[in-house]
Order: structure tokens, then C-alpha cells, then sequence
């Protein structure tokens, strides 16, 4: 007969991630952000034919803020994962 968490009537605490595992996380989830907003510049100079976008562009800026916004929303959560978790 096996002990497990079900037998005890124990529960599971979930393991804490150490400080070095979490930097590690918040370093690779950036890199995944930046990648996509280089994507998303390089497409809107595309359709705009090569002319610059101005500092000053909301519309620039909303468009990757909510770039930056869907993919926490879309990769992190209770039940979801971030991309290419391993």
C-alpha cells in the first residue's frame, strides 16, 4: 500500500520558487515581450511603407501596450501557463 496525499488526508502545498528562479522567469518573460513588439513595429512599418512613427503615435502606443497586456492575460493565469513552459 502507497502513502500518499490522498491516504493522509493531507494536503499538497504547491513548492515556493526560490528568488533566482523568479528573476529567471521575469528576464525570460521580457525577452518574449520585446521579441513581440519588435514583431509588431516591423509590421507597422511595413503597412506604413517604410515612413516613421512618431514618438508621440497613441495609437503606436496603444497598440503595444495592448500587445504587452494580451499576453500576461493570455499566458498567465490560475489554470494557464506562460509560452514554452517547459
Amino acid at each position: 500500500m502507497s502513502l500518499n496525499s490522498s491516504d493522509t488526508g493531507a494536503t499538497a502545498e504547491p513548492a515556493v520558487a526560490s528568488l533566482w528562479r523568479r528573476l529567471a522567469s521575469v528576464a525570460y518573460d521580457a525577452l518574449l515581450v520585446l521579441a513581440l513588439m519588435f514583431a509588431l513595429t516591423i509590421g507597422v512599418l511595413v503597412l506604413r511603407a517604410g515612413t516613421a512613427i512618431t514618438p508621440e503615435s497613441l495609437s503606436f502606443q496603444l497598440l503595444l501596450l495592448g500587445s504587452w497586456w494580451l499576453y500576461f492575460a493570455g499566458s498567465w493565469g490560475p489554470e494557464l501557463e506562460p509560452l514554452l513552459a517547459l
